[in-house]
């Protein structure tokens, strides 16, 4: 079964077509809210993403702030101020998290956590990627709606930038191992689980994937960094 490289003649099946249209379409949607100045916009304010820590919280902390005396109480009550102080600063995170950790958006209501990768082989002879010089790698992608209303999953955007450079990564379509591209509609309290991928220089160190989310106008991109 043969494999397309960088001098071959692209082409591709109806499957990865409607793919790679729905995704352009999705994409022209977006960019005109976006240049009509986010009516679907939904706060007046950006939202900064901020790392959740809420899982990282542990019932021993409390045990050890009842056997501390006065001085060090005061010493921990001053540290967790200056912490929550960071935090609305949105100085906590930067807009930066490692692989595995969730972004919080609060205004528009949304977590965001993206997995360590996996290497994605093309398994048919019009899979457009994994070529010679480059491995195709896929990042399982959780979207959890904390809001009150329908996120609409579909006005997110990932893109991903190889190594010191930064040199594009180009976004992987396949119908058969990642579907057919769309985030879909994320109820409250609910998640949606999907696949996105990109293809890999073999010579980059690292891969950057940064998160864009459309539907605010003012909200800042998150950014997860692998190191190969």
């Amino acid at each position: 079964m043969g494999k397309i490289t960088a001098g071959s003649t692209r082409g591709r099946r109806a499957p990865y077509g409607f793919a790679r249209q729905r995704m352009l379409a999705v994409a022209g949607v977006a960019g005109t809210a976006l240049l009509m100045g986010g009516l679907t916009a939904c706060t007046d304010e950006g939202d900064t993403p901020q790392r959740d820590t809420s899982a990282s919280e542990s019932p021993a902390t409390d045990d050890a702030d009842d056997a501390d005396d006065a001085e060090g109480s005061d010493e921990a009550a001053e540290t967790d101020d200056s912490d929550a102080d960071q935090a609305d600063s949105g100085d906590d995170s930067g807009g930066t998290f490692a692989i595995g950790e969730t972004a919080v958006y609060e205004n528009i209501g949304l977590k965001v956590t993206l997995s360590d990768p996996e290497v994605l082989e093309p398994q048919e002879e019009w899979d457009e990627f994994g070529g010679e010089g480059y491995t195709a790698y896929t990042f399982t992608v959780v979207l959890e709606n904390t809001g009150d209303e329908h996120y609409d999953g579909d006005m997110t955007v990932f893109q991903a930038r190889a190594g010191d450079d930064g040199v594009e990564a180009p976004q992987v379509f396949s119908f058969e191992q990642l579907g057919n591209g769309s985030m879909g509609s994320v109820l409250p309290g609910k998640k949606s689980t999907n696949k996105i991928a990109f293809d890999v220089p073999d010579d980059a160190d690292s891969l950057t994937v940064e998160f864009m989310e459309l539907s605010d106008w003012d909200s800042e991109s998150a950014f997860w960094t692998h190191e190969f």
